[in-house]
């Protein structure tokens, strides 16, 4: 089953852009839990839409929100500090990747196709 969430922009009763955000992440072993690393955000009124995938087999987390009514930021992530308790110290010339995403802007919308 599929579930919604709007993220809107809208303004306060002062006219003053509204600052919200979106945070969704799973933890443990188990990357589809509660919810599937992957998501769809539509631009209401249009075709457009951002996609994207965290390829990760573990913890991971994504925030999405606006800035000050004129944009939108998208942060994906695995494991870390804040929510999953996770973090590396690295020493000098020491280097971390993290997990692999894959992100996709369309024009048009996504049909769901299903082979099973």
């Amino acid at each position: 089953m599929a579930s919604e969430k709007r993220l809107g922009a809208g303004a306060d009763g002062y006219g003053m852009p509204l600052l919200r955000r979106l945070t969704i992440s799973q933890t443990g072993s188990c990357p589809a839990g509660e919810y599937a690393p992957l998501a769809v955000l539509e631009r209401e009124g249009s075709s457009d839409c951002l996609c994207w995938q965290i390829e990760h087999n573990g913890s991971w987390g994504w925030e999405s929100g606006n800035i000050l009514g004129n944009g939108l930021y998208l942060q994906l992530t695995g494991p870390n500090g804040d929510q999953h308790a996770f973090e590396k110290v690295l020493e000098p010339g020491e280097r971390f990747c993290s997990v692999p995403v894959a992100v996709e802007c369309r024009t048009r919308v996504l049909t769901a196709r299903s082979g099973y």
